[in-house]
């Protein structure tokens, strides 16, 4: 039941200019805790808590591994690229800077 309440708002959300791959963002996975992974940075990691980060890095680095086994270099390259991006935002989680 809350799968089919999900996928309705998604795309109630779509229809109205919003929502998950709205902007033509290409779901590639979700974390544990349901947060979408995409294929391109897609300016929503602020949310991602620190395991969030390091799921999404797994993500990528298996893609990475299809693509480049596949010949596609270009999209290899890509994903290890966001791997990156997730790692340094997971490094950068892992000493939570202190609020003043």
């Amino acid at each position: 039941m809350n799968k089919t309440l999900d996928e309705l708002k998604n795309f109630i959300a779509k229809a109205y200019g919003g929502g998950e791959g709205s902007r033509g963002g290409k779901v590639i996975g979700r974390t544990k805790s349901g947060k979408p992974i995409y294929s391109s940075h897609m300016g929503d990691h602020a949310r991602f808590s620190r395991h969030d980060h390091a799921e999404a890095m797994d993500v990528h680095k298996l893609h990475a591994r299809k693509n480049a086994r596949d010949g596609n270099l270009d999209m290899a390259a890509h994903h290890r690229n966001m791997a990156d991006k997730h790692y340094r935002a997971w490094e950068s989680k892992k000493f939570p800077k202190n609020k003043k």
